[in-house]
């Protein structure tokens, strides 16, 4: 009982921690000056004058479809009411206080010395390091085993044009660091196993701090998958009940790290601005639930639409064919049953996207060529089992 009381400590103060943190780098983001944003603000207006609310970087292909409507709303809230105190101007963010706009803590001083292109220019050098160091990161720790799943993963959900979103660009950019730093200390910190718990309430947490609600289950699934091949290989031994167990804290600790962070916001911003916010987000809650009498949900046209935009005909195509070699190389060189048993937890991963996209219809429905991402998970989860299950030795590494 002591332990339970202990943790359930733990875990209150540090969620406590991050919202004081949080509060205090975006009420020191907004002491910055309207002067010092502006000149760069009106530069990258007409960035989006130019190129209009949707362009597409694949001629009519919806699912290289850029967001630059929500771009445009987050640049024009770096300009804030100077009427208010950095602290009221942090929490009302222009009167849409339902989020807590974590980006601003990067946007708004880089807007002070960069146009929007050239934060766009930025942000492509940072995504794609990332992406190496990822990659790179998956290698070392299991071979191609992981390390090719992610890249045709990143591939799919059209990763070169992530950094012309800024919308798109929190989410994948958490994911990514996560498994990053996962992968370090778990290199580093032998008991490191000892602290996924917390890891998982933070990424959540910050996932929240920063997105738009655009993917956010990505941070918890595929990084969960990396997490859950770290802690089979540490412990070899490790029964299917406790493979499912791991997956299943996890997951709610990232729930309970987003969630907690998100009401922490509602309750703060209702406080402290004029917006009664908690009765406002609970009201979008349902909207983006069941949808309104203009916005009714057809749950099988939306899923319908996001397994199109990820899985085009082409994609379905290859991917018979991958299974088909799949299973011939299966028979010849898997593993025993009792390992896929334990590996088959991966499969629950997968399914995440799809219960997220049921739960929240009316979101993913008239926002899929977006939402659709968030079958990266299913993708890179299912790959990983098809890797894990083959009996297949690497030069540089022992996956088995």
């Amino acid at each position: 009982m002591k332990v339970i009381i202990k943790t359930i400590r733990n875990y209150s103060f540090l969620l406590i921690g991050l919202i004081i943190a949080y509060v205090i780098a975006l009420t020191l983001v907004f002491t910055l000056p309207n002067s010092a944003v502006e000149p760069e603000f009106n530069d990258s207006m007409q960035v989006f004058e130019h190129e209009g609310e949707y362009p597409r970087v694949f001629y009519d292909n919806k699912a290289s479809q850029l967001d630059n409507f929500t771009d445009k709303l987050m640049v024009g809230r770096t300009i804030k009411d100077e009427s208010l105190s950095p602290f009221e101007a942090a929490m009302s963010m222009n009167n849409y206080p339902r989020y807590w706009h974590g980006y601003q803590v990067i946007l708004r001083p880089l807007i002070s010395g960069l146009n929007y292109s050239n934060i766009r220019y930025v942000n492509m050098f940072f995504i794609l390091s990332l992406f190496c160091l990822t990659f790179l990161v998956l290698h070392k720790s299991f071979g191609i085993k992981a390390s090719v799943p992610f890249i045709i993963t990143m591939a799919m959900i059209y990763i070169t044009i992530l950094p012309m979103s800024l919308q798109y660009t929190s989410v994948f950019a958490i994911t990514m660091i996560a498994i990053i730093l996962m992968g370090y200390f778990n290199s580093q910190i032998k008991s490191f196993y000892l602290y996924y718990g917390y890891s998982f309430l933070i990424i959540g947490s910050i996932t929240n701090f920063f997105d738009l609600l655009t993917a956010p289950i990505v941070t918890l699934g595929i990084p969960l998958v990396f997490a859950f091949l770290l802690e089979n290989k540490r412990d070899k031994g490790k029964e299917f009940i406790d493979s499912l167990l791991f997956i299943i804290k996890n997951s709610f600790l990232w729930g309970l790290g987003y969630g907690a962070t998100w009401a922490f916001k509602w309750i703060i911003a209702t406080l402290f601005t004029e917006n009664n916010v908690i009765q406002d987000a609970l009201n979008q809650s349902v909207v983006r639930t069941v949808g309104t009498e203009s916005q009714p949900v057809d749950r099988i046209r939306m899923f319908t639409e996001n397994f199109n935009l990820m899985f085009p005909s082409v994609a379905l195509k290859m991917f018979v064919v991958l299974v088909v070699v799949w299973l011939i190389v299966l028979i010849i060189k898997h593993k025993p049953f009792h390992e896929i048993l334990n590996l088959s937890p991966l499969l629950l991963i997968a399914t995440y996207p799809y219960i997220w996209q049921f739960f929240l219809s009316n979101h993913s429905q008239h926002h899929s060529w977006f939402v659709y991402r968030i079958q990266s998970v299913t993708v890179f989860a299912v790959l990983v089992f098809m890797m894990m299950c083959l009996n297949l030795k690497n030069k540089h590494i022992e996956t088995n």
